[in-house]
């Protein structure tokens, strides 16, 4: 599933996609199955990352990341992305060894 610049919003019906957001402000969600989530800039919202199902998260070599936990979401800063997480703890997220850099 491919974003596009401007702001989306979509769901993804089949099982272990490659979901890329786009160059804004996009709120995604996947489907069962090991979604593999790949960001740009932007203000993003992941409605439904699942440790458990080993969703993962592709970000570009080089970049700092910061995490930070908000109520019951995960806040992931780099480089001009922000992306949360919804529903994701910190502890579990960092010990699931979930972030790809390519």
């Amino acid at each position: 599933m491919l974003g596009t610049d401007a702001d989306d919003s979509f769901t993804v019906m089949s099982a272990n996609e490659v979901i890329f957001g786009g160059s804004s402000d996009d709120v995604l969600f996947g489907a069962q199955g090991a979604d593999t989530y790949k960001l740009s800039s932007g203000n993003d919202v992941i409605g439904s990352f699942s440790l458990t199902s080993n969703d993962g998260i592709s970000f570009s070599n080089g970049m700092e990341l910061s995490f930070k936990q908000v109520g019951d979401g995960l806040l992931l800063t780099a480089d001009g992305i922000h992306v949360t997480l919804l529903d994701v703890d910190k502890e579990e997220f960092l010990a699931a060894d979930v972030i790809e850099f390519i």
